[in-house]
């Protein structure tokens, strides 16, 4: 609390120079004000951890000035300071100045230094409630940057794994058409079926190269299909196919 300040207005020279005695002892600094005007103009540049006010001084309330230090400085205690319990001064008090504490005239030392103490602590409380509030409010706004920068990052990994899954269910229809070609291929039972088949199937496998198949005919003669252009073409085979199975020696 050493470098805690307290604002004293009051208009009564001697009330002031109690005050200023009070406060030679203690971890804090005491500044005295003798007008509502003065204590204004303090208040627009300079902080404090207490404001104490006398309820009667000349030209104003001292429930105005508390009212005045909480719209401009609302983190600061503020107490008034009053010669004569008054159910409405109580009351002004609460409800425009939103006093901490009441001090009563004549006050005893010991207990305006602990109301004073107590008003330190109540605003080193609001201060770190305030700098919590602050610092939770700067991770809202990164913690929002963040999570809008994970939905971009989801959307464009969805719509690339939305690209790799058209691609690869075009190459299972690709998968799919070829292995129908081979379970029409198992079915066919003549040379001209299976030259149909394939004219049939040319456009969607026009990636195959010559030659595509070979077979034998019935007089045991090897031949050849194989693509010219788009022409299915017949040759005999050059080389004795399929081999004939070695027999094992007796």
């Amino acid at each position: 609390m050493t470098d805690q300040k307290v604002l004293w207005i009051d208009d009564d020279p001697d009330v002031l120079d109690s005050a200023l005695r009070l406060s030679r002892s203690q971890p804090w600094t005491l500044v005295a004000a003798k007008t509502a005007v003065e204590a204004k103009e303090i208040l627009l540049r300079e902080r404090f951890a207490v404001i104490i006010a006398d309820q009667r001084l000349q030209a104003a309330s001292g429930v105005d000035v508390l009212e005045f230090a909480k719209d401009k400085v609302p983190a600061t205690s503020r107490i008034l300071l009053t010669g004569k319990v008054e159910t409405q001064v109580l009351e002004e008090a609460v409800n425009r100045g939103h006093v901490f504490r009441f001090i009563a005239k004549p006050w005893e030392n010991e207990q305006v230094l602990v109301d004073i103490s107590m008003a330190i602590e109540h605003h080193q409380l609001k201060m770190t409630q305030t700098s919590l509030l602050k610092e939770v409010s700067l991770q809202n706004r990164q913690m929002e940057r963040l999570t809008s920068g994970l939905e971009q990052l989801v959307a464009e990994r969805t719509l690339t794994a939305e690209s790799s899954k058209e691609q690869v269910e075009r190459q299972l229809a690709h998968v799919r058409e070829l292995v129908r070609f081979i379970k029409d291929l198992s079915n066919l039972h003549s040379v001209d079926e299976l030259m149909g088949l394939i004219r049939k199937e040319l456009k969607a496998f026009h990636e195959l190269r010559p030659p595509v198949l070979g077979y034998v005919a019935s007089e045991r003669k090897p031949l050849i299909l194989y693509f010219q252009g788009k022409v299915v073409q017949e040759r005999a085979a050059r080389t004795a196919w399929p081999p004939c199975p070695v027999r094992p020696s007796s």
